[in-house]
């Protein structure tokens, strides 16, 4: 289940489970040794409520059976099936149709350690990239001086 989707699509909320050894090389009062991406969606109270509400859903309405039976209804007759999760597509597609730059000189102001789907989307929007460190909101300030000037 996506950090989307367990909260109902509405907030986002994730989780992290590693072995302790992994943990370790992680765990660190520097923000420069510290996994930080792992855990920007984490705690957060009404994005926990709204995931226990989905999983009681999940198990009330007996959704993971469900979802095995329609799997095997969509995979009948053909020969391969492919998936791509809706969470990278969305950002994919959007953020190179909200960048592209067809509709004028646009600049993209992205952190260094964005996700996949958002880097994929810059690169196919053509537009101008400006990159800055990942949680360095005084570099990302700067650069929005700069730009907006």
């Amino acid at each position: 289940m996506s950090a989307k989707g367990i909260s109902g699509g509405y907030l986002p909320l994730s989780l992290v489970m590693t072995r302790n050894s992994i943990y370790q090389t992680f765990y660190s009062d520097s923000v420069a040794r510290g996994f930080l991406h792992s855990h920007s969606h984490t705690g957060n109270p009404l994005a926990c409520r709204a995931a226990l509400g989905t999983l009681a859903i999940f198990e009330d309405d007996n959704v993971l059976a469900q979802n095995q039976v329609r799997a095997k209804r969509l995979t009948l007759g053909s020969a391969r099936t492919l998936y791509f999760c809706t969470g990278y597509m969305t950002n994919l597609g959007i953020v190179s149709a909200l960048a592209d730059s067809a509709q004028g000189d646009i600049t993209v102001l992205s952190k260094s350690l964005n996700h996949a789907s958002l880097i994929g989307g810059i690169r196919l929007s053509h537009s101008s990239v400006q990159m800055y460190p990942h949680c360095d909101t005084q570099a990302l300030s700067d650069l929005l001086k700069v730009c907006c000037s």
